[in-house]
């Protein structure tokens, strides 16, 4: 029985997406190189290949497909990507009808019974880690025994009714050193790497699904530097991510992985960024990861208004991060501060609070989300229950996107104002050095992804034609920020703070 583990291509090469991926740097998919790395541990032979990172085609990634004439696809999708995932899935069915789809991911987890009855590609959709569980389902099928009985999975009977089967937490990765190393060198040489030293994030956030439960497990430092050595032997790529839900919450469990890698010279030889909260992270813990090879460490603020913040379970001591940014500035480790619009109960006046304290704090670069009701977080049965100032006004998951999705209706705000507040906080905060737009208009002369990348992000044009967007008539303006303050007082938002 042969196994594929795949990332299906791009289905729609215009989107901010495909932009943002390319820019950032193409990676190889974490989730099937992890659940890759579990198959092998368990002698189960499979191929596996990753269409975006190679950028293929839908032709191309259907011709690899037939020659691996699968029994088994393994897939992962979020949220947003589901409805592709199951458009390349209705292709694979074409191509091997009696194939076997499984779908992993937050999405499946959150929504098995009505994934399957939602989209009808899939055969079983894995609830929440799925390492373990695609290895019984594997061992299941190839043995011509009945998949009915295995524990997380939701699967379609005959009658194509989606059954969810119970859940048994002996199936989870108690320990992560025990379900095999990521299968990295399966695929090829990607600019950036997804590693994670742990799993699991004990912090209660309104807007955030914890798919990985909210025990924190650790890797091994050897294994972790082990990893890494993988990749290296590979490629030099651009960065590593260490992608911790918070890296550095366990002072004990991290200083031991932050010396492996002071010892491998690390920091001579690949840099890495991470994330990280204010109250976890002191001057102690920057340093090592400065030493380590830090460069990057991104800050979840969210709001900038106490009462927001604190509803929102997030309770940020500002005096405390203020200190926390003056170290990284002080160590030579670049900041990127998150922002979201739109919390629960929201204002004009709370919101403006938010654009203030993202001005005042000395970050290097600023990225802000419009609230997303992600399914399985409490903002997303607020959402479906019409309070908090919320309405789900979208069914199609596609709209579910934190930059231009349009799956929420914001009861104290019209439908523009949080985008148009963005598009001036984001002028006020990058145009506050002169030299700025000239900078950008030189950019976008000489790097055409560039010039797409900025385009969307912050001005959501999802154009084919990128030759006049609204981001060329911004640059040609004389006092871009001049015109942001137009808004602030056309929106009455100086007498709110007031």
């Amino acid at each position: 029985m042969k196994v594929l583990l795949m990332e299906y291509p791009w289905l729609d090469r215009e989107t901010h997406h495909y932009t943002v991926y390319r820019w950032y740097g193409a990676f190889p998919n974490p989730a099937i190189a992890v659940i890759g790395g579990a198959l092998r541990a368990a002698n189960i032979a499979f191929d596996i290949f990753d269409a975006k990172l190679e950028d293929l085609t839908i032709e191309q990634s259907l011709e690899r497909l037939r020659a691996c004439a699968p029994d088994i696809v393994g897939l992962s999708a979020f949220t947003t990507d589901i409805y592709f995932a199951n458009q390349f899935a209705g292709l694979i069915k074409q191509e091997f009808p009696n194939c076997v789809v499984v779908v992993g991911g937050p999405h499946s987890t959150v929504m098995p019974a009505k994934t399957l009855e939602e989209f009808p590609y899939f055969d079983i959709a894995v609830i929440a880690e799925g390492e373990k569980v695609m290895v019984k389902i594997v061992e299941t099928l190839r043995a011509g025994e009945d998949i009915t009985s295995i524990p997380n999975i939701a699967w379609r009977s005959s009658g194509g009714k989606a059954v969810v089967n119970p859940y048994d937490k002996a199936l989870e990765c108690h320990d992560l050193d025990d379900i095999g190393t990521p299968v990295w060198e399966m695929f090829p040489p990607g600019e950036m790497y997804h590693v994670q030293t742990t799993r699991g994030c004990p912090f209660p956030c309104e807007f955030c699904y914890r798919l990985t439960g909210t025990k924190v497990r650790h890797k091994s430092p050897e294994n972790v530097a082990r990893e890494i050595e993988t990749i290296l032997s590979l490629t030099r790529p651009d960065h590593i991510f260490f992608s911790d839900p918070t890296f550095g919450l366990n002072k004990k469990k991290v200083y031991p992985v932050l010396d492996a890698l002071i010892a491998a010279n690390i920091a001579e030889r690949v840099p890495w960024k991470t994330t990280a909260r204010f109250s976890t992270t002191d001057e102690e813990l920057l340093t090592r990861m400065k030493r380590a090879g830090c460069v990057s460490i991104f800050f979840g603020v969210e709001s900038g208004d106490p009462e927001i913040s604190a509803v929102a379970k997030q309770n940020i001591d500002i005096d405390r991060a203020n200190k926390m940014l003056a170290l990284c500035r002080k160590l030579g480790i670049y900041t990127l501060g998150g922002f979201i619009f739109g919390h629960p109960g929201e204002t004009k006046k709370s919101v403006w609070e938010t654009v203030k304290l993202s001005l005042r704090m000395r970050f290097d670069l600023i990225v802000i989300g419009i609230m997303v009701p992600w399914p399985g977080t409490q903002v997303y049965e607020y959402a479906r229950r019409g309070e908090r100032g919320y309405k789900l006004v979208a069914a199609d998951w596609r709209n579910f996107d934190k930059h231009f999705g349009s799956c929420v209706k914001f009861d104290n705000f019209d439908g523009n104002f949080l985008p148009r507040l963005r598009l001036f906080n984001y002028i006020l905060f990058y145009l506050r050095w002169a030299k700025f737009g000239a900078l950008a208009k030189e950019a976008f002369s000489k790097a055409a992804i560039i010039r797409r990348f900025l385009t969307a992000s912050i001005f959501g044009a999802q154009r084919k034609d990128l030759k006049q967007t609204d981001m060329d008539i911004f640059l040609s303006q004389r006092r871009p920020v001049s015109a942001a303050k137009d808004f602030v007082r056309a929106e009455g938002l100086n007498e709110i703070s007031q």
